[in-house]
This record gives C-alpha cells, sequence and structure tokens, in this order.
C-alpha cells in the first residue's frame, strides 16, 4: 500500500453453504471499504496545512499513498467445495434423506398397526418364528424399495440436475445405514401404535420437526446452539453431514466415522430391543 500498488487481498469461501459464502463476502468488501475511509481519512488529517495548499508540490512517497488510497481495495474470493456455486449441490442430501425418511418412516410405522388391526400379528406371533425374524421380514421388502428408490433419485439427480456423485460405495454405506435407522424408526413408532392412523400420527409429529432442524436445507450454524445439541439425535443430521463431508469436501473416512457410528447404532438398538406387542 506505501508503494501504492495495492494488491487484491486473498479470500477463499466455503461453496458448501452458498448463501452464507456470499455473505461471508459481502461482509469482507465493507470491511475493506470502512477501512480504506478510515485510512484516508486519517492521511488527510496528519498533513500540513502547507501541503494541502500546494498540492502539486507533495512528496512522490506521499502521493503515491493518495493514490493507492483512492483506488477501491478488493478481495480476490476463490470458492472452494463447490466452485460452481450450485444450490442443488448442497440439497442434494436433504431431498434425498426427506424423501427416503418420509417412506420408510411412515410406511414401516403402518406396516405393524394394519396388522394389528386386521388381527394378521397375532397369527405371525403363534407361528414357530422368532421375534427377530418376524422384525427383519418386516424390514427387507422396504429396504429394498428403499434402495430401488435411492437408484431413482441418484439417476434423476445425476443426469437432470448433473451432480456429481464421489466415493459411491461410502455414499451408498451412508444411505444404508441411514435407511435402517428410518426403518427402525418406523418399527419404534409402530409399537406405541394401536391403529394406522396412530402410526401416521406419531410419523408426523417426529419428522416435521426433523425435517426442520437437521441441517437438510439450512446450515445448522445458523441455529441456536441449545437447537443444533438437540438436532444431534436425529438420524438426518448425520446423513447430510456424512454425505456433504464426501460428496463436497472429498473427505476421508476418519472426518465422517462418529456419524457412521450414531446410524449403526440406531437400527442395532431398535431390533435388538423391538418385541412385536402381545396385547393383540
Amino acid at each position: 500500500l506505501s508503494a501504492g500498488n495495492p494488491k487484491p487481498l486473498p479470500l477463499y469461501l466455503d461453496g458448501s453453504d452458498i448463501n452464507t459464502a456470499s455473505a461471508a463476502e459481502g461482509g469482507v468488501q465493507k470491511s475493506l471499504a470502512d477501512f480504506q475511509m478510515k485510512e484516508r481519512d486519517l492521511i488527510v488529517e496528519n498533513l500540513p496545512d502547507e501541503v494541502i495548499e500546494l498540492g502539486k508540490k507533495l512528496p512522490v512517497q506521499i502521493r503515491k499513498q493518495f493514490v493507492s488510497l483512492m483506488e477501491a481495495w478488493s478481495a480476490q474470493s476463490k470458492v472452494l467445495y463447490n466452485p460452481k456455486a450450485r444450490f442443488i449441490d448442497y440439497v442434494i442430501p436433504g431431498i434425498i434423506g426427506l424423501i427416503l425418511q418420509l417412506l420408510t418412516v411412515t410406511l414401516m410405522a403402518c406396516t405393524i398397526a394394519r396388522e394389528r388391526e386386521s388381527g394378521t400379528l397375532y397369527q405371525l406371533m403363534v407361528t414357530s418364528l422368532k421375534r427377530g425374524e418376524i422384525v427383519i421380514g418386516k424390514i427387507l421388502p422396504y429396504l429394498g424399495v428403499s434402495v430401488v428408490l435411492i437408484a431413482v433419485i441418484t439417476l434423476v439427480a445425476g443426469f437432470h440436475f448433473h451432480v456429481h456423485f464421489y466415493q459411491p460405495p461410502a455414499l451408498m454405506l451412508i444411505c444404508l445405514l441411514f435407511l435402517l435407522c428410518s426403518l427402525g424408526l418406523g418399527l419404534l413408532i409402530s409399537a406405541f401404535s394401536k391403529t394406522q392412523t396412530q402410526a401416521i400420527q406419531f410419523s408426523v409429529f417426529f419428522l416435521l420437526p426433523v425435517f426442520v432442524l437437521s441441517g437438510a436445507f439450512a446450515p445448522l450454524e445458523q441455529l441456536p446452539k441449545a437447537i443444533q445439541y438437540l438436532s444431534e439425535i436425529f438420524p438426518l443430521t448425520h446423513f447430510c453431514r456424512a454425505f456433504r463431508l464426501v460428496n463436497m469436501y472429498h473427505a476421508s473416512a476418519s472426518f465422517y466415522l462418529v456419524d457412521l457410528r450414531f446410524r449403526a447404532a440406531w437400527p442395532s438398538s431398535v431390533v435388538a430391543r423391538q418385541r412385536p406387542p402381545r396385547n393383540v
């Protein structure tokens, strides 16, 4: 700056969140403009009266400082992790998680409730099948349908919205664990539901806050701290975080291992504790 040759300041932005990155860039530009005005006013105040009156006789060094201060300072920004600033790349995990959890939780919760209403659940209980076999038999059909649904969503996202998926094996593992969490949650809701209507009501009661507080469509950092801690109990929060770490940040497994462990614990605990209700 003293040499009269100001250079743009390098600014690196996290493109995974376009809204926050744009706000940060605007804030930096405003801070540079405010700092430039203060520096210009400070130099003008410190100039002697004779120098102000005889502007043409200003020393070369001071003249260079004036030139640099009159030029607008700028920050040369570089967007990382999402160079094209595409919002669809950020929300695609939320869209996948929203569709999968909405269908799997609701359908799984209604399955046991429907059989309880029709009396077929009692017929299953008097057979030689074990509790775990009954639970697995209820989960597998919806698991297969959900896998097909994931394939359809990824094909639409890839060919229509031009979303690139990195490390497909890791993404499939993340989706599979999330599916097991959602199916286990549906079984848990069905244990408290005596009718299909109750199952749907309980599912909606749980899913509505999950979609808002899980960070599927907006960064969790914008929420209060208490809400951020609460969101950690939702499987969708860990799904979106792990999916973005792999697909946008190209992170290794060590960065999202905690999220994988959390989602692996959900279905394991539900299947281990789930018992077909006896009061049918």
